[in-house]
């Protein structure tokens, strides 16, 4: 059967943890109805150091202590009683810790601790983020794709449209840069990655799984992006087959018009190699990629047809007429590419997101000196940041996502505008 790692995992935190004592005590009763022989109860310890906590497979520091005179080290223990299994919904919580003793191997429970706030921190559960990470707009319907709770969905107008349980698809590229395996056509929606159940690259178009053909011996697949043009889909991904002389997979970046799978040819020796962007002018066929060798080497590319062009480093890709436009970073500065020229954005720390082209006017998104902005033909326009960017007519459109304190929403701007996206 043919392996395909899944892009997409819940992750449990399950945790006992036993904790010693040693208190601080004379030996001597005295009076004292919390002495080294009295049973104890959970007001003989002190709890800190609760929180936050998240579900990613790390032991956060809890610091358990007798109350001085209280209880004997070298009998009693506490141990942490609760198992805890994603997803959990973000809040504040009370846990519960055994106290009791080891009798012969076994645990005798003499009273319950009680002790919180334990806090799912959403910065690092997997269970409380939606994002926001592809916009596009067609006839006049805004779409927005992403994810919630780290599944695929999209967003028409504003409401949420989950993609089937055997989606699944490549979200980040680099940074806040994606794939581009979102598109509408009229009013079909196609999203382009691999099915679980049938293990095969695919697409979707509304919600019904297209499967794309790969060599019978391909060890793992996946479309990273789609396009359409009139009634032909153009999808981009790479499938690996076993290599005769290494112990590694070769990995074939591939495109597929209407299912029909084209080979990209890259280097000898190449160890990985990626697609990111299908973009169709006229006859000409254009994918954005990269590949890398086994010593770290390599670069970003295109292919026109088939032939290769490198590029350097390159963040996204697009084309309009004629020309090529590359996103990357010199010297830490934002800069662009048209037909191999730099144009510099900034010169300060800058980040470039993604980029659109209306008309003839050059729109890119990104960061300057950590304040979200983007630039039009040059000039920087201060603003928000974010994921992706579309521009209709004179209107901007900008997916985000961003943290409320409490959990991470996605969104979009429209002219500065913000929407926030619902998640139920």
């Amino acid at each position: 059967m043919k392996n395909f790692v899944k892009l997409f995992r819940i992750i449990a935190l399950s945790a006992v943890i036993i904790f010693g004592f040693t208190a601080c005590d004379d030996g001597n009763d005295n009076g004292d109805p919390f002495a080294k022989n009295k049973t104890p109860t959970a007001d003989d310890f002190i709890v800190s150091g609760l929180g936050p906590f998240a579900y990613d497979n790390t032991q956060k520091a809890v610091t358990i202590k007798s109350k001085e005179g209280k209880t004997n080290g070298s009998i009693y223990n506490i141990r942490y009683n609760e198992t805890l299994t994603a997803p959990r919904s973000v809040g504040t919580y009370t846990i519960t810790f055994d106290v009791g003793f080891d009798i012969g191997g076994g645990w005798n429970n003499a009273d319950d601790l009680v002790a919180g706030p334990l806090i799912i921190n959403p910065t690092n559960s997997v269970a409380i983020r939606s994002e926001a990470k592809l916009i596009t707009v067609s006839d006049e319907d805004v779409y927005v794709f992403g994810s919630y709770n780290n599944k695929p969905c999209y967003w028409k107008n504003g409401d949420k449209i989950d993609m089937p349980d055997d989606c699944n698809v490549a979200f980040s590229l680099s940074g806040r840069s994606y794939y581009n395996n979102f598109t509408v056509s009229g009013t079909d929606v196609f999203v382009a990655g691999a099915s679980d159940t049938s293990n095969t690259a695919c697409y979707w178009k509304n919600g019904e799984k297209i499967e794309l053909p790969v060599p019978d011996n391909a060890a793992s697949y996946l479309a990273y992006a789609i396009t359409i043009v009139g009634t032909d889909v153009f999808v981009a991904g790479v499938y690996s087959i076993p290599s005769a002389v290494n112990s590694w997979n070769i990995s074939i970046p591939c495109y597929w018009k209407n299912g029909e799978r084209t080979d990209l040819t890259v280097p000898n020796n190449t160890f990985r190699a990626g697609v990111s962007t299908i973009t169709v002018v006229g006859s000409d066929v254009y994918v954005a990629g990269d590949y890398e060798f086994a010593n770290g080497s390599g670069s970003s590319c295109y292919w026109k047809n088939g032939t290769r062009t490198d590029i350097g480093v390159s963040l996204a890709f697009t084309v309009s007429g004629s020309d090529w436009y590359s996103l990357g970073v010199n010297n830490d500065n934002a800069c662009y590419l048209k037909n191999g020229t730099v144009t510099r954005l900034s010169t300060n720390v800058s980040q470039p997101t993604a980029l659109a082209i209306s008309e003839s006017d050059l729109y890119v998104l990104g960061y300057d000196s950590g304040v979200g902005c983007y630039w039009k033909n040059g000039v920087k326009i201060n603003g928000v940041g974010g994921n992706d960017i579309t521009v209709v007519g004179s209107d901007v459109y900008i997916a985000d996502s961003y943290f409320n304190g409490l959990v991470f929403i996605a969104c979009y701007w429209k002219n500065g505008v913000k929407t926030d996206l619902v998640t139920e």
